[in-house]
């Protein structure tokens, strides 16, 4: 067979398989669903033989899937700190508005929160006891019961159901740069 033999030949696989595409899957899929083990042993070979191209694949898909639940997430439970009202979304995350992050993704078996727990919210449709703060205030939260944004105005505390009332917050370790930032504020406040 010539090279323009071939050539040709490829430009009609190309077009019948294009007219075809839903029959070929199709079948495809019957024959994967009616020989399960050879399908299995296929795929464990061409993943054997091709490692990298796989795992640099999967990597690819995974950074476009992140993306997505957090796209999704974002824009269920907005893109605003609940709290400060920061719209980087670069520094959004999900907060458990209850304060018991650790205690759910233990219940759920995620080590960590991250693209797993937005897949997780994702598959789950979004349930209630979420909303969405900046880093500073979610940590904030998390370690003094009150937001940072918030250390200068006592009187305020965590929107959306925060457990932690201002009385029962824990102490904020005091040093001498706080004193020097609270001068600073009531500075320019007056």
């Amino acid at each position: 067979m010539t090279k323009e033999q071939r050539e040709k030949r490829k430009a009609y696989q190309r077009k019948w398989y294009a007219e075809n595409r839903d029959r070929v899957n199709s079948y495809s899929r019957n024959w994967s669903k009616k020989h399960p083990e050879q399908r299995k042993e296929t795929r464990r070979k061409y993943r054997q033989n091709n490692l990298e191209k796989v795992r640099k694949h999967s990597r690819e898909l995974m950074v476009i899937k992140r993306k997505e639940w957090r796209d999704a997430v974002l824009n269920h439970y907005g893109k605003e700190c609940a709290c400060c009202g920061e719209i980087n979304q670069y520094f959004l995350t999900i907060d458990h508005v209850e304060n018991n992050g650790a205690e759910h993704r233990k219940k759920l078996n995620i080590p960590k929160g991250g693209s797993s727990f937005y897949g997780w919210l994702v598959r789950n449709d979004f349930p209630k006891g979420f909303q969405t703060l900046c880093m500073n205030c979610n940590w904030g939260k998390r370690y003094y019961g009150v937001c940072p944004h918030h250390i200068l105005e006592p009187s305020e505390t965590i929107p959306k159901g925060s457990r932690v009332k201002q009385p029962e917050a824990r102490s904020i370790p005091r040093n001498r740069d706080d004193d020097i930032v609270r001068s600073l504020w009531q500075h320019k406040a007056a």
